[in-house]
């Protein structure tokens, strides 16, 4: 009796539902309608756009980039990739000329080049002038060695 109970309950909901159906069909056949009539106009919203564009971009109607383009034509066509390889290696390559260092005799113009300007420490005696001195950890821990063969420290 409880089942027989809730089975019309049930039905009287889907007849209850079923009651809005054709409201139902018709607000989403209105949506849908609205969908549609905006898509229309966002395509012919891009299809104006890119022809709009397309007419910008063609370079064929005008005269004067003609020539252009029949000059770049050319100038891809005369494209040369082993004159461009030699003209390479001829100026910065294995083929350019080489600036190698020669002997020189000594010459006094010459002692002005130097990295260094002339140096005011003149010792007057010809002597050698010490002007830093560099400490290596070597130098200051001195070198102790153990011969094992003499068995005597160096």
């Amino acid at each position: 009796q409880e089942v027989e109970s809730t089975r019309e309950k049930y039905n009287a909901a889907i007849n209850d539902i079923n009651g809005y159906n054709a409201k139902y069909i018709e607000d989403m056949s209105e949506v849908y309608k609205k969908c549609q009539e905006f898509e229309q106009k966002r395509i012919e919203f891009f299809k104006k756009t890119l022809f709009q564009l397309h007419a910008c971009l063609d370079l064929s109607v005008e005269p004067k980039f003609s020539q252009i383009y029949t000059s770049l034509h050319s100038t891809i066509n005369n494209l040369d990739y082993s004159k461009d390889l030699k003209w390479w290696s001829c100026s910065y390559g294995v083929d350019m000329p080489m600036n190698w260092p020669e002997y020189e005799e000594y010459s006094p113009e010459l002692q002005s080049i130097s990295k260094r300007g002339k140096s005011n420490l003149n010792t007057g005696d010809g002597g050698i002038v010490f002007t830093g001195i560099k400490h290596s950890r070597e130098d200051s821990m001195g070198s102790y060695t153990n011969d094992s063969s003499t068995g005597q420290n160096q």
